[in-house]
């Protein structure tokens, strides 16, 4: 069976209810709702996550709080949903998620009774998990998030990547051109559209800084023939 791997988006968490499990055995049941967004919360951050490329999810699962969880919605009546995460201490075990109709409210399960390890930035407005995934959704899609408002385009980027080690034996530059910026909710979100001249793989977490509640880009490669946005939004510094 082929696996996909998702890396979409990195952002803080609220704090949630608790699981309790086997944890001698390589395989755990999480009972999801189709109405709401369900929580793994892990004692330490992921280095994979495989999942069928099959699996009846209603959207791509988003890495969670410097990929210490995950952020899960499977469609309504979905099948069981295996999630294989290996952690970055090399342990492997897998999560089945089994939908349930009936819970009309997010669940969380925690691995090793996993405690959630963000806390907002001082004085800071903390987002709900919906805002984010909504306003992160909205600016991929082109439209003007919800309790924002547009304001003057961020500053366009170049950063150069070292792939010296690879085979191109090269410093290629990343295009990050400002396409659409907005205020509001006490955030702030940029939209970027990715380009280069070689092919470079990207990831969410090769832009994670202080302040940053969430990271999403459309695709994991820039390059010729692939230009993907990303979206970064922040707490509000002003």
């Amino acid at each position: 069976m082929q696996f996909v791997r998702f890396f979409s988006i990195l952002m803080v968490l609220l704090a949630g209810s608790a699981s309790a499990n086997n944890w001698g055995t390589g395989e755990h049941d999480m009972v999801a709702s189709p109405a709401a967004y369900n929580r793994i919360v892990l004692p330490s951050p992921f280095h994979n996550v495989v999942i069928p490329p099959s699996a009846q999810l209603q959207e791509r699962p988003l890495p969670l709080n410097n990929n210490r969880g995950l952020l899960i919605r499977p469609r309504a009546g979905a099948d069981d949903i295996p999630v294989l995460i290996e952690l970055s201490d090399g342990e492997v075990f897998t999560v089945n998620i089994k939908t349930d109709n009936s819970k009309k409210t997010g669940q969380v399960f925690r691995y090793r009774s996993a405690p959630d390890k963000s806390t907002p930035p001082a004085n800071a407005y903390r987002a709900h998990d919906d805002f984010i995934a909504r306003v992160m959704s909205n600016a991929i899609e082109g439209s003007e998030p919800r309790d924002m408002g547009s304001v003057a385009l961020g500053r366009s980027m170049a950063l150069t990547i070292d792939m010296s080690q690879t085979a191109c034996q090269c410093y290629p530059e990343l295009l990050l051109k400002s396409k659409a910026s907005y205020r509001g909710a006490g955030h702030y979100l940029n939209v970027y559209q990715l380009s280069s001249d070689r092919l470079i793989e990207v990831d969410p977490r090769d832009f994670w800084r202080d302040g940053v509640v969430a990271v999403t880009i459309q695709g994991d490669v820039a390059g010729p023939g692939s230009s993907p946005l990303m979206a970064i939004l922040e707490v509000d510094s002003e």
